[in-house]
Formats: structure tokens, sequence, C-alpha cells
């Protein structure tokens, strides 16, 4: 990570210059996903990291499916439990998902306390190894890695990205409500709504940096200025046109350099890391099964692709878990209130980080200052010790 972006604690979205590979996918969605998905369970005994969210339990759904219709060995759910930890039990879900499926091979890792932290011994073994990396809980799968060493994993990652809502988004929404209910063809604020992807950069940018005003709060004035604006030229880069957004989704920086993270801390243990939902023949397919508006949102998308294979309640689900104080817990806090030298002191007001490294909850955009400041005040590279592979 650069110094901006570990003081922001985020990576601005630029879209990297290689394309997509070609791919001539005339195959409906769910087919290509299908494809891709069997091809990985043909090569080997799989595991699908499971953690009950709408994601994973689709990769799921589709890994047990095509290894009964072709004979081939089913996946092991793989789950990570952090018993205690407020806001990361996705137990009910998953038990949902399970029966539903029928899976036969579920394995639930409990993750010990304070082993995920972001400042916990194993964890800055990872970033002494590595550095920093985008994201900052990358290191953090050093804690489960071990468990699965050799094998291929499955992921959901990609799903925010390629099923979410794109930039003309809310234009299909509205046209869809109307579609549905003509009266609402004259409600001002749907067309202001609707009209929203259409505006002018400038008017959407200024929109955005509206929309994030209350982050970034521990940056000087100046350099939270710039942060805003940053964000603001970052999220009106995509393109109108639903399929074109789709296609550029796996080429941010922000996913590229993820996946490059990912597999980078997994190759210690011989794990390989696959994202079904970055597949370039699905991306393609869904790309142009979409078209030019694309759905209505993420609820449309899930159910023209995983309706039949997952429950109604996953497909619609509207909760999600989070885990700030896994990451940042008192290991880390403790850790931190021992950095007292200044890191980024020309963007970061200082007194404000580190009353929020000790906050209950910890903003995610500090966690990457809270690393480098290790890296720092122990002498050692930001761009880690081990040789990149």
């Amino acid at each position: 990570m650069t110094p901006w972006e570990v003081a922001v604690g985020c990576v601005w979205d630029g879209i990297v210059p290689d394309p997509l590979p070609h791919v001539d996918s005339g195959a409906p969605a769910l087919d290509a996903l299908r494809i891709a998905i069997r091809r990985e369970l043909s090569a080997g005994r799989c595991a699908v990291s499971f953690s009950g969210g709408r994601d994973s339990s689709a990769v799921l759904a589709v890994a047990v499916d095509e290894a009964r219709r072709h004979g081939l060995p089913l996946p092991v759910a793989f789950s990570l439990l952090y018993p205690g930890a407020e806001g990361t039990n996705e137990g009910d879900w998953q038990e949902l998902v399970v029966r539903h499926l029928g899976v036969e091979d579920w394995e639930k890792f409990h993750v010990p306390p304070t082993a995920g932290e972001l400042l916990g011994p194993s964890v800055l073994g990872s970033v002494t190894d590595h550095g920093l990396l985008w994201s900052p809980a990358v290191h953090t799968m050093v804690c489960w890695l071990p468990s699965l060493r050799g094998m291929t994993v499955l992921t959901g990652e990609g799903g925010d990205e390629i099923l979410g809502a794109q930039r003309v988004t809310p234009l299909r929404a509205a046209l869809s409500t109307v579609r549905h209910d003509p009266r609402r063809a004259l409600d001002r604020r749907l067309l202001r709504r609707a009209l929203e992807p259409l505006q002018p950069v400038a008017v959407r940018r200024k929109r955005w940096a509206s929309n994030v005003s209350d982050l970034w709060s521990w940056l000087r004035p100046s350099a939270r200025e710039q942060a805003l604006h940053d964000v603001g030229v970052a999220a009106t880069r995509q393109p109108l046109a639903w399929r074109a957004a789709v296609r550029s989704e796996p080429r941010r920086a922000a996913v590229r350099r993820g996946e490059v993270a990912r597999r980078m801390v997994a190759g210690r243990w011989a794990v390989r890391l696959v994202d079904p939902l970055h597949d370039p023949a699905f991306v393609e397919s869904f790309a142009r099964q979409g078209g030019l508006l694309g759905w209505s949102g993420r609820d449309a998308a899930m159910h023209r692709l995983f309706h039949g294979l997952l429950p109604d309640a996953v497909l619609y689900r509207r909760s999600k878990a989070y885990f700030n104080r896994v990451y940042f817990g008192p290991e880390s806090r403790e850790v931190a209130r021992g950095l007292t030298a200044d890191v980024h002191p020309e963007w970061v007001d200082q007194d404000r980080l580190r009353h929020m490294w000790q906050a209950d909850l910890v903003d995610a955009g500090v966690t990457a200052l809270a690393q480098a400041a290790y890296l720092d005040a122990n002498g050692l590279s930001r761009a880690g010790s081990r040789p990149a592979s």
C-alpha cells in the first residue's frame, strides 16, 4: 500500500490497464458459473469458504449441485466461527443453507480468541513477512489456512461487485417500479432517483462526497478534503451501461490487489483460492444477460441466478455479519497503546488516531495505520521480508 492509501485506509478504484481475457461465452450466466465450479471439482476435492452470506451460499449451492449431477466428490463446507464475538454469529443462516442443500461434510473452525486480531502475534508474523497488503484483514487468514493445506478453496469473493447495484441501477429500479405501478410515474422522489445516474460528473462527485462526509475523521482537514475529492472521482468512473460496469468490476485496482494479496498469503500453505464469481466466462455471460440496464437490484439478480438452489430467505437476505471487534479486540488495543511514534503526521491527526484505536468498535479505516505503525516502531519494512512469489 502507498503511504496515502495507508493514511486513508483504502485503495482508490482505478481500472488496471490489462483487460479481462477474451471469452466468447454465449451460455447463460448460471451455466457459465456451473462450468467454472465443475472444472475445480473435477481437479480434486475442494472446500467452499462458507460464511452463510448470500455469495458463499450461492457458490456452495452450485458446487453441491454440480458434484451430485456429475458424480464428483462433494465439497467441504468450511466455516469460521468466533464464539462470543458480537456481530459474527451467522449460525442460523448457515444451518438453513446446510439443511436445504443436504451438505454432508461441514467443517466448523473455531477461531481462538485474539487469533484473528490484526495486531495479534500470528497476524503480525504475516504482516512482517508480507508487508502492508490490501486489505489489512487478509493477514488474518493465517489462523485457518493450515487446516486446508494443499486444497482448492472456492470463495464467494466478487459477489458484492458483480451481483450488486451498478451506476445505472436506480434508473432500472425506477422503470421497474413504474411498470408495476404506473401511478408512480409522477412521483418526484422516484424521478430524482431515476435521473441520478444521468447527472453530470461534477454533480455526481458532489453527491458521493456528501454521502461519505462522515468518514475519515482521523485525517487533518486538508487531507480529509482531498480524500473526499478522491472518492468522488473514483466513484464516478463507472460506465453507465450495466454490462460495461459489470465487465469493469474485476479490473478495479482494489479487486485485483486484493486477489494478489490473498493468494500470496495462502501460498505458504499451498492453498489455492478460486473466486468463481470473478470467472471471466461467468462475468461475460452475466454482463451480456443483463444488457444495457441490468436488473433492478441485488435481490433481482440473486433470484434470476439462484432461484430453486437456495431458500428465498437467503436470496433476499438483508443482514450481514461484521468483524470489527474480532479484528481489533483487546490484544490489538493493547499493542496499539504502545505505538507512540507518529505515523503520517502530515495527513493524520495523531491524537484522534490513538483515540480511535482504543474505541470499542474500531473503524476499519485506521487498521492499516496500526499495522504500519507497528512495522515502523520495530524497524521493519512495510514491503515485508518474504520475497513475493
